[in-house]
């Protein structure tokens, strides 16, 4: 049983629905949301690592310690 409380049928045709299902919705309202949260995600890690960036100068801190 998976965790939408389905079992899994393992056809052909019901892996053909399914991917439907999700490239639909990735088209719709729900892959608006995914690329918003991406771009986002995006947008901290660019500033993360970045030149002056937290996890620029943690991994430098750590590589000057141990390594």
């Amino acid at each position: 049983m998976l965790r939408n409380g389905l079992a899994a049928q393992g056809t052909r045709e019901a892996v053909r629905k399914e991917i439907r299902q999700v490239i639909d919705a990735c088209r719709g309202e729900k892959g608006k949301e995914l690329r918003r949260n991406a771009q986002e995600l995006k947008g901290k890690y660019e500033k993360a690592w970045g030149d002056d960036g937290e996890a620029r100068r943690e991994l430098k801190a750590f590589l000057e310690r141990y390594a």
